[in-house]
């Protein structure tokens, strides 16, 4: 009834939605069975009222995703903290067919499908993919795990050059344990290493960034108390400009201080969430991830109703998989659009990554935009699909 008012009230039909509104002064009660279950939260219905919208500093929130992701792969003071037992599983390997079986040994992997009767076999040797078909294995998915002896083997491959490596954390009292020291160093380094379009942040005073870290690392901390510390820094800005930089402190806030980083990365990509790439009359029905019911099994009209939940899953499936050569081509498309400055810029970061996997007359033909656009689209598909 509620969502009727709202549809009648859009048309402009104010006054059947005042009579129906006099209905909420009616007394009655709801008497409902199985409580429990009608009210749980995975059979929330969410409905749309009116036009399609862009996402609020959308922009500030999507690069805010990828500057924590580029810094929790690269910064030297997160790795050690990751190096820590029981924290994380570091995989820096690609789950493409054809993939070797790596020891991974982790007691936690247990709940992953264990097979045991190729022990024998398997011991201190590593397989392909040919090889392991000998062996009747049922599953190459990295969800696939063989224990031998006391040592578990996973489907790992040859890394992937400029590729982001799957940090999938542990939960339980060892990451709580070291969560505070993470998400510090983290804020650190995003505040000494940031994106293009962050780089003011580079600028902030030393005396100042104690509490610039502490406003994106405490949820207790006040965004006015940040703007009287940081007065001289946001001096001489435009009003849009104050509010594009409040709001990119805001989604590294949400991401570090509240939890949605240690969150999405408990999840386990093409299980807990992913991409569906499931096509109807030629179209993907959805670019962005959704819920996966178990392995490779997408819930097809699932959603997140959190938005930096749904950046941040979507982003890290994208970099576990790739881009398709449609998806680059899209990308380059989007790429040419902008100023040459911007173009040199972004088009160095994805030759930078896949560089160290190039030979010679390879970067010879891909170290520039325009030498790039001269060749086929899946020569350069090769080379950065996974960046």
């Amino acid at each position: 009834m509620h969502l009727k008012w709202h549809e009648l009230k859009d048309v402009s039909t104010d006054g059947v939605a005042k009579e129906l509104a006099r209905l909420y002064d009616l007394r009655y009660y709801d008497i409902m069975d199985e409580i429990d279950e009608i009210f749980r939260h995975k059979y929330q219905l969410i409905y749309a009222c009116g036009s399609c919208q862009a996402l609020p500093s959308g922009r500030e929130r999507w690069e805010a995703v990828q500057l924590v992701l580029e810094r929790l792969q690269t910064d030297a003071d997160v790795a050690v903290i990751l190096a820590e037992p029981q924290i994380v599983i570091l995989d820096r390997c690609s789950t493409a067919l054809g993939s070797k079986w790596v020891e991974v040994g982790v007691d936690e992997l247990k709940k992953g499908t264990q097979i045991f009767n190729m022990a024998a076999l398997l011991q201190g040797n590593e397989f392909t993919k040919d090889e392991l078909d000998k062996f009747k294995v049922p599953d190459l998915s990295y969800d696939c795990y063989i224990k031998v002896k006391n040592t578990y083997f996973q489907p790992g491959g040859t890394a992937r050059a400029g590729a982001f490596d799957r940090i999938p954390l542990l939960p339980g009292a060892e990451l709580e344990r070291h969560r505070a020291s993470l998400i510090q160093k983290l804020a650190q380094s995003v505040l000494e290493n940031p994106s293009h379009r962050m780089r003011w942040m580079a600028e902030i005073d030393h005396g100042v960034r104690e509490q610039f870290v502490r406003f994106v690392t405490d949820p207790t901390a006040s965004l006015e108390e940040l703007g009287i510390e940081m007065k001289g820094v946001f001096e001489g800005f435009f009003a849009s400009e104050l509010d594009t930089k409040y709001n990119q402190l805001l989604a590294l806030r949400g991401l570090l201080a509240y939890g949605i980083l240690e969150h999405g990365l408990t999840r386990r990509h093409r299980v807990d969430f992913g991409i569906n790439r499931t096509t109807r009359n030629g179209f993907q029905n959805r670019r962005v991830a959704i819920t996966f019911r178990a392995c490779d099994t997408p819930a097809e009209r699932s959603e997140y109703a959190h938005p930096d939940i749904l950046i941040l899953l979507t982003q890290l499936a994208y970099y576990d998989d790739g881009l398709s050569e449609k998806e680059l081509k899209e990308a380059v498309q989007a790429l040419l659009h902008t100023g040459p400055v911007a173009q040199e810029a972004e088009y160095k970061s994805w030759f930078d990554l896949s560089a160290s996997k190039m030979s010679k007359n390879e970067k010879d033909e891909l170290d520039s935009v325009e030498k790039s656009g001269r060749l086929k689209l899946s020569h350069v598909w090769a080379h950065v699909q996974v960046l």
